[in-house]
Formats: structure tokens, C-alpha cells, sequence
């Protein structure tokens, strides 16, 4: 199984399909807002036990890696590097820019770029925007 994972943009989602791409096995909405980060695991355990699949199954995992919100982003990676390193499976990155139809109709290919033994880093899309500490009186 190969799992796609975004965090972030217009809307977010979870993807599952067959390592042979035969079909798209899951797919779930996530809703991203202030929750995410305390939905997102339980949401992915309620996907794949409906399959019944456990994490071991998962092959890959492709994490959509921006451009987006700092705090979605970060949750999304986060989530990817901690599976495909406890799970020792490749993980592969996905821009914006790379996309080509549907997040979900461009995770397969990206799996294939996926490699083991990395760790990601979001990419924002622009300079972070840090406001200056308030002076205490």
C-alpha cells in the first residue's frame, strides 16, 4: 500500500492505493483547522482498519509538502517522517508545482521517486513571517 498524505493547500487528504495502482484502496478528508494535529493519527488508523490493513502494510508514503500554512505543513511532515522512519518504508516529497490532475491521481507516481533513510522538510512557498518579541514593561 502506498499512503499519501496532505496537510495543506485547498483541502486535506489521506490516500491509500495498491502497490500496483490498481485502484485507490481509502481515501479520507482531513479537515484543517486548529484540530489537525490531534485528528490526523486517528484518522489514518480509522482508514486503515476499515481496510482491514495495519501500518505494516504500507510500502511508501508521498507527503504533499507545500506550498501552505507553516503549522498544517509541519503536522503533515511530521506524521510522514515518524511512519516511513519507524516503519523503515521510502518517503517521498510532493510540491504544489508537481502535481498533475488530483493530489491523489499524483501519488503514485511520486512514490516511485521515494527513497528510505530521508527525512523532509516542508517547503512554505515564501519568507517566514516572525513579528518581534512585546517588550515587557
Amino acid at each position: 500500500m502506498i499512503l499519501g498524505i496532505k496537510t495543506a493547500g485547498e483541502a486535506g487528504e489521506l490516500v491509500l492505493f495498491d502497490a500496483k495502482r490498481e485502484l485507490v484502496v481509502g481515501h479520507r478528508k482531513l479537515t484543517l483547522d486548529s484540530t489537525l494535529s490531534e485528528k490526523i493519527l486517528p484518522l489514518l488508523d480509522k482508514l486503515l482498519t476499515s481496510y482491514k490493513l495495519l501500518p505494516t502494510d504500507l510500502q511508501a508514503i508521498v507527503i504533499y509538502s507545500g506550498p501552505g500554512s507553516f503549522t498544517s505543513l509541519r503536522v503533515g511532515h511530521s506524521v510522514a517522517n515518524t511512519l516511513a522512519m519507524a516503519l523503515d518504508i521510502p518517503l517521498a516529497g510532493l510540491k504544489e508545482s508537481e502535481i498533475r490532475g488530483s493530489f491523489a491521481e499524483s501519488v503514485f507516481e511520486t512514490s516511485k521517486k521515494a527513497r528510505k533513510n530521508v527525512t523532509l522538510v516542508p517547503f512554505y512557498g515564501k519568507k517566514p513571517h516572525i513579528t518581534k518579541p512585546k517588550k515587557r514593561a
